[in-house]
């Protein structure tokens, strides 16, 4: 789920139009998806080894522990916290808030943009800390 997850976020939602644009002929862009498709699905099936090999909880902490040891594990955990998954968060969310509102403005400006994505980042933030369940069924 993380390398589809990653995949399709970024992959399927920000890039298709202008990498069509930039492809001379429609076979070398479905090429150009199927070696996509191809190094998603080694990248998780090399996850899926990882996780049959250390069947414990904690995903990339156990397995970079196991690799490095515990202190770059620890310090890969808090650079996903706070640089990855928040940029991964922000992009995501400012893509939704130009999509929304261009959905009801013309043109819409940046300020409207940004509290579009900033709601949503609250919204979603509100869901998890209430409970597991609220989040996945919201999803």
């Amino acid at each position: 789920m993380l390398v589809m997850g990653g995949i399709i976020g970024v992959g399927i939602f920000f890039n298709p139009a202008d990498i069509a644009r930039a492809v001379t002929s429609e076979s070398a862009y479905l090429a150009m998806w199927l070696f996509g498709g191809l190094a998603a699905l080694s990248g998780a099936m090399t996850f899926a080894e990882l996780s049959a090999a250390y069947p414990r909880v904690g995903g990339w902490y156990v397995w970079l522990s196991e690799a490095f040891g515990r202190r770059v594990a620890f310090l890969f955990g808090w650079t996903v916290l706070l640089v990855v998954s928040t940029g991964a968060c922000a992009l995501v969310a400012r893509f939704l808030g130009g999509q929304v509102t261009a959905l009801f403005i013309r043109e819409p400006s940046e300020a409207a943009v940004v509290a579009v994505a900033g709601s949503a980042i609250i919204f979603v933030t509100c869901l998890g800390a209430i409970g597991l369940k609220s989040g996945a069924l919201f999803q």
